[in-house]
């Protein structure tokens, strides 16, 4: 109503004139000339993309960051790198930070200290390395925790103990926190020795015996599963230090003291965890090897330079003859129940894998079978 009573005001009957409509008429004697419209403004400049937000971690928790004090926004490229412990291997490092889009890395772990921030730093493309302590259950639903982790460009997840993993990380903010990374951030997450362990959708919480007596009766193995979510380790569990401490120099005979518990673990995989024997598979690691594993399955097994260690693809071509708890297991085929591809690393990874088809680029076709418990390689 304050337009009706601006019309009849005292200055409207002085003659005053009144501008009635701004864009149209101008105030002033003799019908001035209407001005020219304000320019419009600019257009809003692009919104930057949104910095890491900044939170308090528990105490003990943060073992330290090197690089840029400032986080850094990244795009990332999926991958995985599965690590089979021992010596790091720097190109599958290399090849992991790559898809961090020069973003910052997190390291995880629940034992041990921050040495890999300073190598990891060092091998370039990182805006920053920090590495978190998570030893409790509470760390590892701190919502800081887990926001860090989120924030990060890329995540490896150290050696220690496997069963600490699953204590502290399975199921919790953390654990989510990893999911997250995989599955909708889509960034590169790697894991060695017991950090490789955990990335298979099939796990070993750890315990088993290092040798084949697991195939007497594969139910009394342990294994989990619905930890990681990684598209291309579905049905498959992922067993590091294959042969442990025999790579040495190339050439030295391998001596892969894992191979009957991989297969006890595939075995409880169908008994216990009604896995179909067509689609079980399992990937084990030497030490000083890693396998990288791109979005379109393909993988790159490195070895460090004047190793020896390769890695192991395996799955079944037959169902058990005898998988029942409390009995030893035969798996045979007329000693054809498992097809082995085992594929030997390089410094640059120029041997690797198809996951999609199961398929090795180079390496060597062998067969394991188990009759009444003993394990036959060939």
């Amino acid at each position: 109503m304050r337009s009706i009573r601006l019309l009849a005001s005292p200055v409207l009957r002085a003659g005053v004139g009144l501008c009635l409509l701004a864009a149209l008429s101008a105030c002033g004697g003799g019908g001035g000339v209407a001005p020219a419209p304000a320019p419009a403004p600019p257009p809003p400049a692009p919104a930057p993309a949104p910095s890491p937000s900044a939170c308090t971690l528990p105490p003990g928790v943060d073992l330290g960051r090197v690089g840029s004090p400032t986080p850094k926004p990244s795009t990332t490229t999926p991958g995985l790198v599965l690590m089979g412990g021992g010596v790091d291997v720097d190109e599958a490092m290399r090849w992991l930070i790559a898809r961090a889009g020069g973003g910052d890395m997190v390291v995880l772990r629940s034992t041990g200290g921050a040495g890999y921030n300073n190598y990891l730093l060092g091998l370039g493309g990182l805006n920053s390395v920090q590495t978190l302590l998570v030893d409790s259950a509470a760390e590892g639903n701190d919502a800081c925790v887990a926001q860090t982790i989120r924030d990060a460009g890329a995540l490896f997840i150290a050696g220690g103990n496997q069963a600490d993993y699953v204590r502290y990380f399975k199921g919790s903010a953390v654990g989510q926190a990893i999911n997250h990374l995989i599955v909708t951030k889509r960034a590169p997450v790697g894991g060695t020795s017991a950090g490789m362990a955990i990335l298979g959708q099939h796990y070993h919480p750890g315990g088993a015996p290092e040798d084949s007596s697991g195939l007497q009766d594969p139910s009394r193995t342990e294994i989990g599963q619905g930890f990681v979510t990684a598209a291309w380790l579905r049905n498959t569990v992922t067993e590091p230090h294959f042969t442990a401490g025999t790579t040495g120099a190339v050439g030295t005979p391998a001596n892969p003291k894992r191979a009957g518990r991989v297969v006890a673990f595939m075995a409880q995989m169908l008994l216990g965890q009604g896995v179909s024997w067509t689609e079980a598979r399992a990937i084990a690691v030497d030490d000083d090897t890693a396998v990288a594993i791109s979005d379109n399955g393909m993988a790159q097994v490195f070895t460090f330079p004047g190793r020896s260690g390769s890695a192991l693809f395996v799955r079944p071509t037959a169902p058990p003859e005898r998988l029942v708890a409390g009995s030893s297991l035969t798996w045979n085929a007329s000693g054809q129940a498992l097809a082995v591809d085992e594929v030997p690393g390089t410094a640059l990874g120029s041997q690797g894998f198809d996951l999609g088809a199961w398929r090795a680029s180079g390496g060597t076709a062998r067969q394991w079978s188990v009759v009444d418990g003993v394990l036959v390689r060939r």
